[in-house]
């Protein structure tokens, strides 16, 4: 089990000041999603870089196979829900272009 707390580790000794980036670029897709009337966030469960969301108006399997169809990976969060992470390797322009696509998505 030790490997799997590697990256963790890795992250917290080299990249903690990167940490606030990440959590600002979760905070502006979560209040995007959020925008979104055929969408569902519980905006008290966004603390880090993982989103969880419910689309209303289409299954979360068709919502995933848009959503890559257009370039953007997300994945199974819980039953129902869709999960979306932001992190190092994804700019804040890249989030603007998910959160347009999301949109787009669940119109």
């Amino acid at each position: 089990m030790e490997f799997l707390l590697l990256p963790g580790l890795y992250a917290l000794q080299n990249n903690i000041e990167r940490l606030k980036e990440d959590h600002e670029k979760a905070k502006y897709l979560a209040e995007r999603i959020n925008a979104n009337p055929n969408l569902e966030i519980d905006m008290n469960a966004v603390q880090t870089n993982i989103l969880l969301f419910h689309p209303k108006n289409i299954s979360v399997d068709e919502g995933l196979k848009q959503c890559k169809e257009k370039g953007l990976l997300v994945s199974v969060g819980k039953i129902d829900l869709i999960r979306a992470i932001t992190h190092l390797d994804v700019s804040f322009d890249e989030i603007k272009k998910s959160a347009d696509i999301i949109d787009e998505v669940f119109a």
